[in-house]
Order: structure tokens, then C-alpha cells, then sequence
């Protein structure tokens, strides 16, 4: 991952005729995915993601001539050059509804939207890696979701959708070996993923939150 220009947004609003209702934290381009309530209609909602990788590389190239006259003489060059990635913008749906979700219950929803858009005209392979950022991982892949500061039970993955359909869940860990949606392309592209919620029936009920990190890097 190159260096990360942040510039995500969020607030919180109060539940509205027992709709829970949850938006993006400003956490570095973290995106909250929440509130869940039990037996309750869910409403996540998302805020625009910026979220800006710049690589500049520096290079000499040192060039020397010998110019040969009555008088021995020797001439340098320096050539300085700079080479950049362009800044690659990631946003998401402003809202997402979870639906109904019941104890005992195994989900997947609708697909879940990123666009990223990297300005220039010259293809560039791009990835997506996502990082839990405070709550409790379930091996690699699931995030046990938060009621007031603690697990309750209730777990979330997302599943990249491409050409042969959904694969396995994405790695939750910001390792650099867990990239997914990985294409080369010109400009703007969508990644898809399908969020799965796993509800069991001893789940503590209440407004249930996560929040991961998104970045692009240049594999």
C-alpha cells in the first residue's frame, strides 16, 4: 500500500420509527457497516470514500561525455527524473439496506458497490484490501460485529462478486496477500461485494456496528 490521502466523512443519526440507521465513522477511509437490529429493519448507511495512494519514485540517471580537444576536458550531466502514480478515488452507495435480520439466520444481501476512478489515460492495475480496525476478527474473514463496545455474537464478511459469480469471503486483515478485485484497467471501475450476515440465536440484540478500512494498492 503507497501512501493513503484520506477524506472520509461520517455522522450518526438516531434510529427513526424502528429503523436502525447507521453511517460511515471518520475513520481514515474506514466504512462502518451497522446498525444491525435483531428482528428489526436495518439500514446501513455509507458516505462517499476518498481515498488517495500516491507513489513517487525518484530516479539519477547520470550521464557523462569525454570531450576530446589539444586539451583533455570532461563534461557531466545530471538528468533528474520523478515518476508518479496518479490519486485513485474510492465511493460508495450514501445508503444500504440490510433488510430483516432474524436469529438463527444466514444472509447474503444485495451487492455492495465500490467505484474507483484513477485519472489518466494509461491502464493501471489496481486492488482493494480491507482491515478490521476495532472489533473482533473470526479467523481471517468475519468480523463479529459491536452492541455498546461489545461483541454480541452477530458476524459480517463480504464477498467479492466476479465474472464465474461470488467467491470466497475477503481477508479482513490488511495484509497485502489478502487484495481482491484486481484488474487492470483505464480510469473508472466497480468491485462488487456481497455482504453475509450469520445471526445465531443466542446473539445479543441491540444496534450492531463494524467498521473496516478500505485501501488501494498497486500490486
Amino acid at each position: 500500500m503507497k501512501t493513503n490521502k484520506q477524506g472520509c466523512s461520517s455522522s450518526n443519526k438516531n434510529p427513526v420509527l424502528g429503523v436502525s440507521v447507521a453511517e460511515i465513522k471518520d475513520i481514515g477511509c474506514g466504512m462502518s457497516f451497522g446498525d444491525v437490529r435483531l428482528g428489526a429493519l436495518t439500514v446501513m448507511r455509507f458516505n462517499k470514500i476518498k481515498n488517495a495512494a500516491i507513489t513517487i519514485g525518484f530516479a539519477l540517471f547520470g550521464l557523462t561525455s569525454s570531450v576530446h580537444a589539444a586539451d583533455p576536458a570532461t563534461a557531466s550531466l545530471i538528468i533528474e527524473a520523478i515518476l508518479t502514480k496518479p490519486t485513485c478515488m474510492i465511493t460508495v452507495p450514501t445508503t444500504y439496506d440490510l433488510g430483516q435480520l432474524i436469529r438463527g439466520q444466514v444472509r447474503e444481501h444485495e451487492p455492495l458497490l465500490i467505484n474507483v476512478n484513477c485519472p489518466g489515460k494509461d491502464s493501471l492495475k489496481t486492488a482493494l484490501k480491507a482491515k478490521v480496525l476495532a472489533e473482533r476478527l473470526e479467523g481471517d474473514d468475519k468480523v463479529q460485529m459491536l452492541v455498546n463496545g461489545q461483541g454480541n455474537g452477530t458476524l459480517l464478511s463480504l464477498k467479492p462478486v466476479n465474472e464465474s459469480g461470488a467467491s470466497s469471503p475477503v481477508k479482513l486483515t490488511g495484509a497485502a496477500s489478502g487484495t481482491f478485485c484486481e484488474v487492470d484497467t483505464v480510469g473508472y471501475r466497480q468491485c462488487q461485494l456481497i455482504p453475509v450476515t450469520e445471526v445465531h440465536s443466542e446473539d445479543t440484540p441491540g444496534h450492531a456496528s463494524a467498521t473496516l478500512l478500505f485501501e488501494v494498492v498497486y500490486p
